[in-house]
């Protein structure tokens, strides 16, 4: 049935296996008469936003709270299984934007669920990722954030905080956003979003290392983030507060500029998982490990390690991150006596 869909696919996630959970998710949602594709293309999305931009227009942004509690099952179940497939971030792959379209589409047509702030809160973050619509992105996740809390749903209401932080980041102070993220973060497991919860620690600990201060207690942080998501096994999180560790560690410790390499060091420091990272975990990675090359005398690594990432780093364009990881990029390939001319031309681009 759906409702063991949506079951399978929330275990998947957990288990940082995102192709499953959206495989899972997809058969669930045919049980509920929705097909989306798997992979969908450019076209594909251009279409999706074309049929929720017009339905949006109908509204203004507060009408929204005034919109209907919907009371189909089916509607219910289907957005339960649609807001699973936030997993698809992790990958690139467009549906995580045409499925947050969906989820908006649903809404609107059919009144409001516990997940409708879920889908219009990250939707609005691939606005701003895809379209360029940051400003309106963000009125459009505090719009998220205030119909969930006027229907008090607390089953997304972490969701929506970590989306509002995600948004936010690119319109208002780096404080303002994060003071989302620490509200999602002190919910714990509370509404039973495990994955969210996992990732409103992550948020919480890129705020602090972006926003700059004392490293004594990001790291402080950072180590109670890396024990909350460990006891739910979400390894992929764990990598990335891993990788943020071992930055704050190097930069308060220093390592000596004989050490085998900072790659060396960086990755005896990660935790023993298996399993390949996804491509935003890797672009994340490697945003710190490229810092504590440049910052211990290692530019030609540092070179490496972001060329290496380049691919990757498309997944963090929704996410302040990006900003993050090109302005460090920028400064690895400055580094670079002899640049070459499609080098030069690159960074051009990022500066215009």
């Amino acid at each position: 049935t759906a409702k063991s869909f949506h079951l399978k696919s929330s275990i998947c996630t957990l288990q940082s296996d995102y192709q499953s959970t959206i495989k899972f998710a997809l058969k669930g949602l045919e049980h509920c008469g929705i097909s989306l594709h798997q992979n969908p293309d450019l076209d594909e999305m251009h279409k999706a936003f074309q049929i929720t931009d017009r339905l949006l227009k109908n509204y203004e942004l507060d009408d929204l709270l005034r919109l209907p509690t919907c009371h189909s099952e089916w509607v219910n179940v289907a957005m339960k299984l649609l807001s699973n497939l936030i997993c698809s971030f992790f990958v690139d792959n467009l549906i995580s934007f045409t499925h947050l379209a969906k989820m908006v589409e649903l809404t609107l047509l059919h009144g409001v669920t516990p997940e409708a702030s879920h889908g219009l809160s990250w939707y609005a973050v691939k606005l701003g990722e895809h379209y360029g619509l940051y400003d309106y992105g963000s009125e459009l996740a505090a719009t998220a954030l205030k119909l969930v809390q006027e229907h008090s749903y607390d089953v997304t209401l972490t969701s929506t905080l970590v989306a509002c932080d995600q948004m936010f980041g690119w319109t208002h102070p780096i404080d303002h956003a994060l003071r989302h993220a620490r509200r999602a973060q002190e919910r714990g497991a509370i509404g039973g979003d495990i994955g969210m919860s996992c990732y409103a620690w992550k948020h919480v600990t890129c705020g602090l290392l972006f926003r700059g201060g004392n490293l004594a207690a990001a790291a402080e942080e950072i180590d109670r983030g890396i024990a909350f998501v460990r006891s739910y096994g979400f390894s992929d999180i764990e990598r990335i507060l891993q990788a943020q560790a071992y930055y704050c560690e190097t930069l308060m410790k220093g390592i000596s500029a004989t050490s085998p390499s900072v790659r060396a060091s960086f990755d005896s420091a990660l935790p023993g998982t298996q399993s390949a990272p996804s491509g935003l975990v890797a672009a994340m990675t490697a945003i710190y490990e490229g810092m504590c090359a440049l910052a211990f005398g290692d530019p030609a690594q540092a070179r490496k390690i972001y060329r290496d990432n380049a691919l990757n780093a498309r997944g963090l364009r929704g996410h302040i991150a990006h900003t993050e990881y090109q302005l460090w990029y920028c400064l690895a390939q400055c580094t670079d006596p002899s640049p070459a001319p499609e080098i030069v031309r690159e960074l051009e681009e990022i500066r215009a």
